[in-house]
C-alpha cells in the first residue's frame, strides 16, 4: 500500500536521547562551522567524531540500548562546539506593500495588516 502524503513522526521516550534532536544538532553544526568557527579544521574534526559515534549497526541488530548510548556519546562530543554556534546572528525584517486605499473596507485592511505583520509561528 502506498501513502504518498503520509508523514511518519517518531517521538523518543523522555528517558532516551532523541535521534531527531541529535540529527538537527549535527546538521546545524555542519552548516555553521565553516562560517563561525575560529579553528574550522579542529571543529570539523569534533563534528566528524560526533557523527562517527552514532552506531547505526546497533539499529540493524535491534540493540536499542547500544544505539541510545551512541546517541548520548555523539551529543556529549558536540559539547565543545557549543561556544561556536551562538556566534551567528539571524536578522529578519518583514516588508510588505498594503494599499489601504484599495477597495477593501477598513476591517479587511486591519485584518490584512495583522496577518501580514503578526506572528508567523504558533
Amino acid at each position: 500500500m502506498d501513502f504518498p502524503d503520509a508523514n511518519l513522526r517518531i517521538d523518543a521516550a523522555t528517558n532516551r536521547p532523541s535521534p531527531e534532536d541529535i540529527y538537527t544538532e549535527l546538521v546545524c553544526a555542519a552548516l555553521l562551522i565553516p562560517d563561525l568557527a575560529r579553528d574550522v579544521s579542529a571543529e570539523k574534526a569534533v563534528l566528524e567524531k560526533s557523527i562517527g559515534d552514532v552506531d547505526l549497526r546497533a539499529l540493524k541488530i535491534n540493540d536499542q540500548e547500544q544505539f541510545d548510548r551512541s546517541l548520548g556519546r555523539a551529543q556529549q562530543d558536540l559539547e565543545p562546539l557549543k561556544p561556536t554556534l551562538p556566534r551567528g546572528n539571524i536578522s529578519s525584517n518583514r516588508n510588505s506593500h498594503i494599499d489601504a486605499a484599495w477597495l477593501w473596507p477598513w476591517t479587511e485592511t486591519v485584518d490584512v495588516v495583522k496577518r501580514t505583520f503578526g506572528p508567523r509561528f504558533s
